[in-house]
């Protein structure tokens, strides 16, 4: 026997590897769970800091430009409100002006003092005609006044409340600009209407003063979504008026929704940006800010980087805890893996001696190896003894066993031979008594000798079952296989059973279709199989048909097909699998009202073996039964 142990097969992964990558494993991705955490923490930190940024920058810059035209509005009304301008001023008709120079020179003190902010500067009357105006570029005669009366500017005055335009390109100037008409009270009467030109260059230096990070910028849409103002005044006239209203601030601004949100989408120059709108009080504006994405989210990024380099270090790290952890853990193991190989090969391992001294779970484990290898060592040293005993003692009975089954297939061939030679005796006087050679016998007699025969014909039955179950286990049947016609094998078979039925109302019909394959097995146990089965459906119909068939099948073409099919008592199913064993029957109650000993279908099921074919049942209590197998179909 070897008694080698197998522990020298190549192992791609020692457990001390094992452990190392385990330790390894549960450290990454605990980190890397905690990363991902941390990287989405700060993900929404930032985006709530970016959010909130963006709101109070948008916020500023309203607030920028509100101012600025408040303040403008304010210049205006506090100039209307303070100077005389359709009074005749004494001090000034004392010196020789007139109303229209009088009011030409206020407007111009105006325009000096808010040079700055203010272009140009005109004074309407009640009709809309234009009775004073001044420009910082020019200066207007009496004769190029117009009339004004048709302008909303004029009308939105007139009734009471100042007109604020969206900017534009001053025909004056060629700057960017808005106009702003407000109207001139004194007590409760319009007296006229004041206009200003402002310049939106010095507008968009204040808002240039709010910090939009590095890239980020602010542009002005009306209550459409148009774009009207930027701080480059070459991108006003190229995109002034174009409809922008698919930005999502914009939409917002169009809805007069909730001023309080960010939006991320692809912005005015093509970048993916981060953007949020607040309006722009006196006005119908939006101001929209939109700041790119890249410099917006450079904080988290970094931040992606930085932790992602912890995560490096942290792996490594683990990796390398683990390693030393395993190799501590494992070096006893090792220790005692080492004594095994020396162990096998009969050698003492001092390594073993000194685990055992160890008072952790390696000592224990150490302590029960050794017990396991004395035991191990003690067990080599008798084995081969003890097989080579049990072998001489299975040799021994095995012998004896096949003496035994000689004995006893000599036994029965003998007893077959002795009980069927005055058997055939018995059958052949009986025969010639029925015959009537000894003379006529009276009806009483003859029915006597008939029960003789009948009996010697049943017991010769019973003699030539035992005979041949007993030469199928000792091997001794050998087949003499040759083509056989089916149908005539079949039709044999069908008038050797006719006498069977009796008085039965039993009808054997054949069913075999023609042509027909020839089948190749041994003509008298082909017959013997199929008597046998036909003989059993006599037995178990009462009443009805017993039909022999015979089936060939392109789908099996190298075997042909037999079936039995009776209408007679039926078999449970519980039972359909013990009928094929030796001295049984499907209900043991019925070998007295039947007959038999059990032995039909076991003599079947083997001969159909010996062929190479296979047997089996279907049956339905109270239905019948069909008994089928095949037999090797002859090859030409």
């Amino acid at each position: 026997m070897d008694s080698k142990i197998e522990t020298n097969q190549p192992i791609k992964l020692n457990l001390a590897t094992r452990l190392g990558l385990s330790f390894a494993i549960v450290s990454t991705v605990t980190l890397l769970i905690l990363s991902l955490v941390l990287i989405y923490a700060s993900y929404q930190t930032q985006r709530n800091e970016i959010q909130i940024h963006q709101i109070k920058t948008a916020r500023e810059v309203s607030l920028v430009i509100s101012s600025y035209i408040s303040d403008v509005l304010t210049s205006l009304n506090l100039f209307a409100l303070m100077q005389p301008l359709f009074d005749i001023d004494h001090d000034n008709t004392k010196q020789g002006l007139s109303l229209h120079d009088n009011q030409t020179e206020q407007l111009n003190k105006l325009l000096v003092h808010r040079r700055l902010v203010l272009n140009a500067l005109t004074l309407l009357d009640t009709q809309g005609m234009e009775i004073a105006k001044v420009s910082q570029f020019r200066t207007y005669l009496p004769k190029e006044y117009k009339n004004q009366a048709n302008h909303e500017a004029f009308k939105q005055a007139m009734s009471g409340s100042h007109y604020i335009s969206l900017v534009g390109i001053s025909p004056t100037s060629g700057l960017l600009s808005i106009n702003i008409a407000i109207p001139i009270i004194r007590g409760d009467v319009i007296q006229g209407v004041l206009c200003a030109e402002v310049n939106v260059t010095s507008l968009w230096q204040e808002v240039s003063n709010v910090k939009i990070g590095e890239t980020g910028y602010a542009y002005l849409v009306d209550q459409h979504g148009n774009f009207i103002a930027y701080q480059i005044p070459s991108e006003i006239l190229r995109r002034y008026g174009e409809n922008v209203s698919h930005f999502p601030p914009v939409q917002t601004h169009i809805s007069k929704g909730d001023n309080s949100k960010v939006y991320e989408y692809t912005g005015l120059f093509g970048d993916n940006v981060v953007g949020a709108y607040t309006p722009i009080k006196q006005t119908n504006w939006g101001a929209i800010i939109e700041l790119p994405t890249d410099e917006a989210y450079t904080i988290l990024d970094r931040m992606i980087i930085y932790i992602s380099c912890l995560l490096v270090g942290g792996v490594l790290i683990s990796a390398f805890v683990g390693s030393q952890v395993a190799k501590f853990l494992i070096s006893p193991i090792s220790r005692l893996t080492i004594a095994m190989d020396k162990m096998k090969s009969g050698q003492q391992s001092e390594l073993i001696e000194q685990a055992t001294d160890r008072t952790d779970e390696i000592g224990v484990l150490a302590r029960a190896f050794k017990s396991m290898t004395d035991q191990w060592h003690d067990l080599i040293e008798n084995l081969e003894t003890r097989v080579a005993d049990r072998t001489h003692e299975l040799e021994v009975a095995l012998e004896k066993l096949k003496e035994l089954d000689r004995l006893k297939t000599e036994f029965l061939t003998m007893m077959s031979h002795e009980l069927r030679t005055p058997l055939n005796s018995i059958l052949g006087f009986s025969e010639l008594l029925l015959l009537g050679v000894s003379g006529e016998l009276d009806e009483l007699v003859q029915n006597d000798v008939q029960l003789i025969h009948n009996s010697g014909q049943h017991l010769l039955v019973i003699i030539n079952d035992v005979l041949d179950i007993s030469k199928i286990e000792a091997g001794m049947i050998e087949l003499v296989q040759q083509p056989l016609d089916v149908h005539q094998i079949v039709h044999d078979v069908q008038a050797a059973t006719a006498s069977l039925v009796g008085d039965k109302p039993i009808k054997i019909v054949v069913d075999v279709p023609t042509p027909f394959p020839k089948a190749y097995a041994d003509r008298t146990r082909l017959k013997q199989i199929l008597l046998s089965l036909v003989d059993n459906a006599v037995k178990f119909t009462h009443e009805g048909q017993i039909t022999i068939m015979a089936r060939y099948s392109d789908e099996d073409p190298d075997m042909v097909h037999f079936s039995v099919v009776d209408t007679g008592i039926g078999i449970p199913h519980d039972k359909q699998q013990e009928i094929f064993e030796q001295f049984h029957q499907a209900d043991m109650s019925n070998m007295r009202q039947y007959g038999g000993v059990g032995l039909g279908l076991t003599i079947c099921q083997q001969l159909i073996q010996i062929h190479g074919g296979t047997i089996g049942v279907y049956s339905e209590v109270d239905a019948g039964s069909a008994f089928y197998f095949t037999v090797p179909c002859f090859k030409e």
